[in-house]
């Protein structure tokens, strides 16, 4: 949110445009309101799978789309931007502005590409956290003292040494 709002301000300046600078902070409140809410519903319900809150999901679209949105719009401005400004008489000057304009839009594209793909990846893998290596994590935890199932190290029981370790130690 806060590196949306500050190019919303450049783009204001840029641009000259209060419409466009208003919508882009409008959308990084609604992104960072949507945020608090799947944090929250997060928080009420931990557990993904079947009883998967329908808030929860609805709040992570809603986050995932507007900065999707929000993003695109910033990277579209600049292009605008570049492709509409008018040319300074100095070469110097005008090379520089270019360039940084340019780094600008390679980097709004970049994020605007990460942000549709991840909107794109969540909506089509229903009730699951695939890409999360958590999942993962939280199986290999949850295999307690079972050496054979997660490696040849072996991790201390909370209650100490089973009787099978002491017997060896």
């Amino acid at each position: 949110m806060p590196v949306q709002i500050y190019y919303a301000w450049r783009i204001r300046i840029l641009t000259k445009s209060g419409v466009l600078a208003g919508s882009i902070v409008v959308l990084a409140f609604i992104t960072f309101a949507s945020s608090i809410c799947a944090t929250v519903f997060t928080v009420l319900h931990p557990i993904w799978g079947d009883s998967f809150d329908k808030s929860l999901f609805t709040s992570l679209v809603i986050w995932l789309t507007t900065t999707a949105i929000c993003d695109i719009i910033i990277a579209t401005a600049m292009v605008f931007y570049l492709t509409t400004h008018k040319k300074d008489t100095m070469r110097v000057t005008k090379s520089i502005v270019n360039k940084i304009i340019i780094l600008t839009i390679q980097t709004g594209v970049l994020t605007s590409v990460a942000a549709v793909a991840n909107i794109i990846t969540f909506t089509s893998v229903h009730q699951s956290t695939t890409l999360n290596a958590r999942e993962e994590w939280n199986k290999t935890l949850e295999a307690q003292n079972d050496v054979e199932n997660i490696s040849d190290v072996s991790f201390a029981h909370p209650d100490g040494l089973n009787g099978e370790e002491k017997s060896r130690h």
